[in-house]
């Protein structure tokens, strides 16, 4: 997995209006997020350019983008799990999981528009 996935990640304007509705963040970030996600505009100049932290936008990426994969379907093999744990490792397990379900979107994405290429 890329050492920053916040960089590869694409929405839609569609998906989203729908994730960022779901987050309470500042409009400015939202916007910041849109440019990034979905006008793919790369993170770094936008940061200099807005004058906050490349790892700021990412950020606000990384959480509207995981509001919009907790409203998708689960990754073929994945099960449900519900279990009570200490906060501190609930909350190193959700961000696991969160960055799995981002490896196994990008993934998916990758092997769909492989079929797509060989598609005449």
């Amino acid at each position: 997995m890329p050492r920053n996935p916040a960089r590869f990640l694409r929405l839609t304007s569609t998906a989203f209006d729908a994730a960022a509705s779901t987050i309470q963040m500042s409009p400015r970030t939202i916007k910041l997020a849109r440019t990034v996600l979905v006008e793919g505009v790369p993170a770094g100049p936008l940061a200099l350019q807005a004058g906050v932290t490349r790892q700021a936008i990412e950020s606000a990426c990384r959480r509207i983008y995981a509001a919009w994969i907790d409203d998708q379907k689960p990754p073929v093999g994945w099960r449900h799990v519900s279990l009570f744990a200490p906060p501190a490792l609930a909350s190193a397990f959700e961000k696991d999981v969160a960055k799995a379900r981002i490896e196994a979107d990008m993934t998916t994405r990758m092997a769909a528009q492989q079929i797509e290429r060989k598609m005449p």
